[in-house]
């Protein structure tokens, strides 16, 4: 293969990923990206865009009567975000370190038609935060939000979950950004632990900030774990689910006081749900079943029954009709085993793992038959059950 076979190959293998992540851009003649790197790590524009929502939200929350105001992306990056913050407020700044990276954002800003957004080239720290946002923000009479996706890869090139790991340190960072009344949103690692990181978010500031922290679901991935920032902010800190038309919103304190509805008997009927990884993660569990009248199988068994398909649910995970419910034992797993050779395999809250249980069965992967290896909490006591399931 000759050298301009090697970056034509290159060149379109960035279109492919940008055109699949954001399809608004596919086709455009002139837009630029300077590495393969940087077309992996940018956002979807439907990630962007629930951001954009978020910021709009935490606005009109927080500074009631506001329309708009000004947004600085400190870490620009190609700029998807920035443009699609453009796309909801008057004023953005996209701010990028790579010098490569904020050209090829500017140039491509001007080609998409995105004129409200400013460019500056700088790498941001604690030094000289200020500057930056002041020299953006002054020139304007409205509220301040600043957005902050910080680099979760530490100098070797693994990934980082925690706070203090990320690039720049955003624990240095907040209290810069949010002094004058300033909004936030920060991104972190869709592994982080939000708890965690609510207490060491307000322990660098010394006070409470944080009054939302929303999980963004899409495809079935948890694909964005934001912190909603108000220095003002004096409410307990709600958890929201986004995934497709789903939406779902709590309070820790929600969650504890939620009772939880547990079978009453081994044979399981209906439907079964499985959350999402983004519902998942925001640990809504008690309350997903009491607010929805699903039975949860067990305290630590995140799978729920459910009479009934219900529509409200349907981008929030996965679905699945309750074929046939057998005791976990060895004459069990060998007529599943001779019935579906073909089938996925799921075990949850048992100490066998699904790829363990998948060989126990010795089935190939394919198919609309799903089984899955449980433990439920029945009046009769727990039970080890395997379900077999048909996908939605």
């Amino acid at each position: 293969m000759s050298f301009s076979d090697i970056l034509n190959e290159l060149a379109q293998d960035k279109s492919r990923r940008i055109s699949a992540k954001v399809p608004q851009w596919a086709g455009i003649d002139g837009l630029e990206f300077p590495t393969l790197l940087c077309t992996e790590q940018c956002s979807s524009s439907e990630a962007a865009f629930l951001k954009a929502e978020a910021a709009r939200e935490l606005l009109r929350e927080a500074r009631p009567g506001s329309e708009d105001c000004a947004v600085a992306d400190l870490t620009g990056g190609i700029g998807v975000d920035s443009w699609a913050f453009s796309r909801s407020f008057s004023h953005v700044l996209h701010n990028e370190k790579d010098s490569a990276l904020s050209k090829a954002a500017e140039r491509n800003f001007r080609i998409l038609g995105a004129d409200g957004i400013e460019i500056s080239n700088c790498e941001v720290n604690a030094g000289n935060a200020g500057a930056i946002l002041d020299a953006f923000f002054l020139r304007y009479d409205c509220p301040r939000l600043v957005y902050l996706d910080p680099a979760r890869r530490s100098s070797g090139g693994e990934k980082v979950f925690r706070i203090k790991d990320c690039t720049p340190n955003i624990l240095e960072l907040l209290p810069v950004i949010l002094k004058d009344g300033a909004l936030a949103i920060v991104k972190l690692s869709p592994m982080a632990d939000i708890d965690r990181c609510v207490i060491e978010i307000e322990e660098a500031l010394g006070h409470r900030a944080v009054r939302e922290v929303r999980c963004i679901g899409v495809n079935g991935e948890c694909k964005e774990l934001l912190f909603l920032l108000d220095a003002e902010n004096d409410t307990p800190v709600r958890i929201t689910v986004r995934d497709g038309g789903f939406r779902f919103s709590f309070t820790r304190e929600e969650e504890s006081a939620a009772r939880a509805t547990f079978p009453q008997e081994g044979d399981m009927r209906g439907w079964l749900f499985e959350p999402g990884a983004a519902l998942a993660k925001s640990g809504g569990f008690k309350l997903l079943s009491e607010r929805f009248s699903l039975v949860k199988m067990a305290v630590s068994t995140q799978l729920y029954l459910s009479g009934e398909f219900i529509p409200e649910l349907a981008d929030a995970g996965r679905w699945f009709s309750v074929i046939e419910t057998l005791p976990f034992c060895n004459e069990s797993l060998r007529r599943i085993s001779r019935d579906c050779p073909r089938c996925e395999v799921s075990s949850r809250n048992l100490p066998v793992r699904s790829d363990e249980l998948r060989k126990r069965l010795d089935a190939r992967s394919g198919g609309d038959i799903h089984i899955f290896g449980l433990l439920a909490e029945t009046a009769a006591g727990p039970e080890r059950l395997l379900l077999v399931c048909r996908k939605r």
